[in-house]
């Protein structure tokens, strides 16, 4: 179970120069697609297969926090991979569907990146950060 950074790193840090202009998406790392297994080392020959134009990359909003309006206690039902429970709406969801047990992927936690991403069936979503 990943733990939220305090500070919100590396997120704060890869925001300021790895944020997509295009879409606003924050890249954490190299985008390629491993054709089989091993490990890469020093002087080990590569094949590119394809590549693509490079993104354009800059800075986001200095400050992207939200302004969350506290919301009374309320119930809410969570189905996620044929699994369903009771949560609320206080927590995060990522959190509430780990601490059931689901891995759930997930690169920055706090809802910009888009690896956890899952469909609202009803209701409302309150984002952690206004360009979530």
């Amino acid at each position: 179970k990943g733990q939220k950074h305090p500070a919100g790193e590396p997120l704060k840090t890869l925001q300021s120069f790895r944020t997509a202009q295009d879409n606003g998406d924050v890249d954490f790392g190299q985008n390629l697609i491993a054709r089989n297994s091993g490990v890469i080392r020093v002087g080990d020959e590569v094949e590119i297969l394809a590549t693509a134009p490079a993104k354009i990359y800059g800075a986001a909003a200095a400050d992207d926090t939200a302004n969350i309006t506290q919301q009374p206690d309320e119930n809410v039902d969570i189905d996620w991979q044929g699994q369903a429970f009771r949560g609320n709406n206080q927590q995060v969801l990522l959190e509430q569907l780990e601490n059931q047990g689901s891995r759930i992927p997930y690169s920055c936690r706090a809802g910009i990146c888009g690896s956890c991403r899952v469909q609202l069936l009803e209701g409302e979503v309150t984002p952690l950060k206004k360009s979530a």
